[in-house]
């Protein structure tokens, strides 16, 4: 996998698909995917977790069948993809690495999907290199995936799953084997604590309309990223979400506190100073693609695409990057989070394209950016409503004793 020859590297990234929730819905999800993959032409495709409503398939070869559909048109048009799994997707009849195993079956060399380390929490831990456009097989950029599994995180079983502490010790060792790069970028589906903080940059653009759904348990992923040289953060799983914005460490966190602590404290959102020495981070939602489960709300279905750019980037693009890096403060406003980054991305593009295809432009909200005190709790897991069905059925057993 390479940039192209003129220095271009684009993804599309399809979230919370949710198949299986009705022929309906899944043909519109079909027309969907293929719209935007007609109008991108993308070098990889991103599946960012929730491809199915697990709930809803329990019968043999369930999965197998959502998964043969839901590849049906990229696979026939030959284009690669990556898989990350979600909360729902090892619902149904298959495990979190048969899903992976399954996806290499049906794709082959189409297939960058990796099954990760088995002594480490979850399936799809892995990265993806993407090649210079010279030719010169050195490595400009780095793609990570994280597997945020179900519910519950480091033995919180209210919170939403998490990337697990033996995950993030995974990353840290395996990162410093490898080769460092300038762009990288990381994804997984359930959001990091850190992504509520990022509602608070003044340049944060795209909407907010529920609560980030995040571990309550922070297991220090982010400050990992950031030690890795890591600069944006990609997630899914809320499905009325899909702003993005910077937030930074201070260059006195990343020396005294980076390998201590994880507290979202460290962070601070949008007030970062690069000339200091703060270190930023684009924390980024996707765009809820799917029409089975709740969403999106008052925006539209489709994907978030990610444009990269190596050094054979036209001079137009290195010029704007330049100019909108903080050099021209007084511009800021005229910019979007990623070009005011002044991180190791620069060279970078994001937009939204819809359901039918078209490009949006996600512009800042007008309500004050008030950041999420918190991060939402999971609903009760299947083991806690099956003991409420439980004791529910005692307490009617026991009246009707009474009764006789």
């Amino acid at each position: 996998m390479h940039f192209r020859d003129d220095g271009s590297f684009t993804l599309v990234v399809f979230s919370d698909l949710h198949y299986g929730e009705g022929a309906d819905l899944d043909a519109k999800n079909d027309a969907l995917q293929k719209a935007v993959l007609d109008s991108e032409r993308p070098d990889l495709i991103i599946y960012l977790g929730d491809l199915v409503s697990g709930w809803r398939g329990g019968s043999d070869g369930w999965m197998e069948g959502m998964m043969e559909r839901i590849l049906a048109y990229p696979n026939s048009q030959g284009y690669s993809h990556a898989i990350l799994l979600g909360n729902h997707d090892d619902e149904a009849d298959l495990s979190r690495r048969e899903i992976l195993n399954m996806d290499v079956l049906l794709s082959g060399d189409l297939s960058f999907t990796r099954s990760g380390p088995f002594d480490i929490t979850g399936a799809s831990n892995y990265h993806v290199d993407v090649l210079s456009s010279t030719g010169d097989g050195s490595v400009v950029s780095r793609l990570w995936f994280f597997d945020s599994m179900n519910r519950g995180c480091e033995g919180n079983g209210a919170s939403w799953g998490c990337v697990g502490k033996d995950t993030v010790d995974w990353m840290d060792s395996t990162s410093r084997e490898l080769d460092p790069v300038d762009q990288s970028v990381a994804f997984l589906h359930i959001p990091l604590p850190e992504h509520r903080l990022a509602w608070g940059d003044r340049r944060t653009v795209g909407v907010r309309q529920e609560d980030s759904a995040c571990p309550v348990v922070n297991t220090g992923l982010a400050k990992q990223l950031l030690k890795s040289n890591i600069s944006m953060v990609v997630s899914g799983h809320d499905h009325q979400n899909d702003f993005l914005g910077n937030i930074y460490l201070s260059a006195e966190a990343i020396q005294t506190q980076i390998d201590n602590s994880s507290s979202t404290g460290d962070f601070q959102p949008g007030a970062g100073s690069p000339g200091y020495g703060d270190v930023p981070m684009m924390m980024a939602y996707s765009r809820k693609s799917g029409y089975g489960s709740y969403g999106p709300g008052d925006i539209t279905r489709g994907a978030r695409v990610i444009r990269l750019w190596d050094e054979n980037a036209p001079a137009s693009i290195q010029k704007e990057s330049r100019m909108a890096s903080g050099i021209y403060p007084f511009l800021s406003w005229g910019y979007p989070p990623q070009y005011l980054h002044n991180g190791p991305i620069r060279l970078m593009e994001t937009w939204i394209t819809n359901a039918v295809g078209n490009r949006e432009v996600q512009t800042r909200p007008y309500q004050k950016y008030q950041v999420q005190p918190e991060c939402y709790n999971a609903a009760p897991g299947k083991e806690v409503w099956i003991g409420l069905s439980i004791l529910v059925y005692c307490l009617c057993m026991h009246t009707e004793t009474f009764r006789f």
